[in-house]
């Protein structure tokens, strides 16, 4: 089974995907970007729920699809009004990265499938300056974006997956705890 935030990573960079599934020997303790994200989720990292403003939130929340062959934790499950969605938490200010996105889609694919009820939205909630932004997800693009994880999972079992993987080699190559190993 893999896991939503390694297979998000393909929108960032595919071969930061593919060394995430891989278990490949990254810097992540050089990476200040990595290490504030830690610090943020080391805040909220302990289970349990709790009620805010008539919204029951259970935080480290498991879910995983055997159909999507996926599995993760949800920062926050929030229930309001009999309704289910994920809550991903991001540090600094808004921005609708296509990682962040396709992350929270995962989620709702997944908690949807674990559920077994419909979802069909999502948040990403920034620490700076504490903003929401609401991702929505409708059959059509559940349809689309199961194909291609398909596909990824696929291509994740291949013997030239270096190549079917391939890095980005641009500006966001600075940021990625791979960038001392990535070759090819």
């Amino acid at each position: 089974m893999f896991s939503i935030y390694h297979m998000s990573e393909y929108w960032y960079c595919p071969r930061a995907c593919l060394y995430y599934v891989l278990r490949e020997d990254y810097h992540a303790h050089e990476n200040k970007d990595y290490i504030r994200g830690i610090i943020e989720h080391d805040k909220i990292n302990v289970r349990g729920d709790r009620y805010k403003f008539g919204v029951h939130q259970i935080k480290q929340f498991e879910i995983y699809s055997d159909h999507l062959n996926l599995a993760g934790k949800l920062d926050i499950l929030e229930i309001k009004n009999g309704e289910c969605y994920p809550v991903e938490l991001k540090k600094g200010s808004q921005r609708k990265a296509p990682q962040i996105i396709i992350q929270i889609k995962l989620q709702i694919m997944v908690l949807e499938d674990f559920l077994n009820i419909p979802v069909n939205k999502g948040y990403a909630s920034f620490s700076a300056p504490h903003e929401r932004l609401l991702i929505t997800l409708d059959e059509d693009e559940k349809r689309e974006l199961r194909q291609k994880l398909i596909r990824i999972q696929i291509n994740l079992e291949q013997n030239d997956r270096f190549m079917l993987f391939p890095r980005v080699n641009d500006h966001r190559c600075d940021k990625c705890s791979f960038h001392k190993n990535c070759y090819y």
